[in-house]
Order: structure tokens, then C-alpha cells, then sequence
């Protein structure tokens, strides 16, 4: 009895680092053959269901790319591999329900995924996290009761972690390059 408890100690001494190894390397091959942004710091639950996208080329105005895309398992908004295959910079803007607009800077040709982490809070879709979404989660929590409107995290609970997201990514999104409004998503 004693010789297999020490076989399995061992089995799993072997095996567990082999299997972390492995989850790294999956993860990183996902970046790697993803072509796009991919979603990071976001709760598990938390799942938007499309993504509005502007790219423009350096630092031109003018947008070479202008449309809603789905967002693939909760976590990739792809790009199209077209759009982004210059030796020359873009300009990424995107928009997600609950979350604050975001630009990122990107040099060309862009080959893998780039990863963005979110702001999450921006309960009333105004590009801003702010007091008023402050102010949801705090009438919320009074109650005592679940408010989906309140649920930052998309966890079933409002409650600490949906009131630090509000108060920690307090801010003003990104603005489209064109100066039009994001379209408000519910």
C-alpha cells in the first residue's frame, strides 16, 4: 500500500509540471495563430457578444477599416489580415458593451495576436466609467438584492468586486478618430 501512495506522489510530481508546461505553451500558441485582440483581464463569465472596430493607417485620419465584428469565445475580436499587412503603424479602436472604449497602437505588418485588458464598469454605455456607474453598484449593494444592471463581472452576485472594477477603471474611453459617437449597445 505504501509503495503505490509513493508511485502516485511521484506520478504526480512528474506529470503536474509537464501538464503547467503544457497549458503555457497552448496558451501561447493561441496568441500566436490568433489574428487579433485578445480580451485580457476579463472575468470568466463575462462574455460580450460583438465588438465596434476603426482602424486607421499611422497617423492619418482616414479609416481603412469601420465595422461590428463578433467576438470569438468571449476573448478574440479578430481583425482582418488584409486591413493590417503594411510595414507601417495603425491605429485599433474598439468598443465593447460595458467597457470602455480603447485604442491601441500597433506597428506592421501585425502577424499573431495582441492582448488588451479591459476596463470593465461602464454600466450606462457612455464611454466613461464614472460616479453614475459608481452609483448603480452602490444602490445595488443598499438593496441588498441581484441586479444584472449592477453585475460588473457577470458572476450572479453584486457585491466588492463589482464595486472595486467601477472605482479602479474610472475614466474616459477612447474616442472614434473620426469624432462620430460609438454606437450605444444594451
Amino acid at each position: 500500500m505504501r509503495r503505490i501512495v509513493w508511485i502516485v506522489i511521484i506520478a504526480l510530481l512528474v506529470v503536474t509540471p509537464i501538464f503547467i508546461w503544457w497549458q503555457g505553451q497552448r496558451q501561447r500558441n493561441n496568441l500566436e495563430t490568433a489574428y487579433g485582440i485578445m480580451l485580457a483581464n476579463r472575468p470568466t463569465k463575462f462574455c460580450p457578444p460583438s465588438a465596434e472596430v476603426v482602424i486607421t493607417r499611422g497617423d492619418e485620419e482616414k479609416i481603412i477599416f469601420d465595422a461590428e465584428v463578433i467576438v470569438k469565445n468571449c476573448e478574440l475580436i479578430p481583425l482582418d489580415r488584409s486591413q493590417l499587412n503594411e510595414a507601417t503603424s495603425y491605429y485599433i479602436y474598439a468598443r465593447l458593451n460595458e467597457v470602455r472604449a480603447f485604442r491601441i497602437v500597433a506597428t506592421g505588418p501585425i502577424t499573431s495576436g495582441m492582448e488588451y485588458p479591459i476596463m470593465l464598469g461602464d454600466l450606462n454605455n457612455d464611454n466613461a466609467i464614472d460616479p453614475q456607474d459608481k452609483l448603480v453598484v452602490e444602490e445595488a449593494m443598499k438593496v441588498g438584492g441581484y441586479s444584472k444592471s449592477a453585475d460588473v463581472d457577470k458572476d450572479g452576485n453584486v457585491g466588492i468586486i463589482d464595486y472595486s472594477l467601477v472605482t479602479l477603471n474610472q475614466g474616459a474611453g477612447a474616442s472614434r478618430p473620426d469624432g462620430v459617437a460609438w454606437k450605444a449597445r444594451q
